[in-house]
């Protein structure tokens, strides 16, 4: 809940901000701070970190040990929730994810 709410915050905040700054104007200034796409992307933001969040706290439970296996599988739980941002965004959040997942698996190697 605390993910979506400060991604919700931001989000609608920096959206407002530019607004503000383009059209100086208040009444599309508040449709932008309640605009549906910083709704959408906070519901995925705080459904990413929901389901990481449950997934690791089910996996240390089943399998009694919370290792880098525990880790993955809860990250693989958690990267669904790509699904409830719009199909516009998927594909640059995938790639961004990828990359990340790039650079986590380097530096662990490099860290053997």
């Amino acid at each position: 809940m605390r993910a979506f709410v400060a991604t919700y915050a931001v989000k609608g905040t920096l959206e407002a901000v530019v607004t503000l700054l383009r059209k100086r104007r208040w009444k599309p200034v508040l449709r932008a701070l309640f605009s549906r796409d910083s709704l959408q992307f906070a519901t995925f933001v705080g459904g990413m970190v929901l389901l990481t969040s449950l997934g690791r706290a089910a996996m240390i439970k089943l399998r009694r040990k919370d290792d880098r296996w525990t880790s993955a599988a809860a990250g693989a739980l958690g990267a669904l929730a790509i699904l409830l941002d719009t199909p516009a965004r998927r594909q640059s959040l995938a790639l961004y994810i990828l990359v990340r997942a790039i650079y986590a698996g380097l530096h662990t190697i490099m860290r053997r």
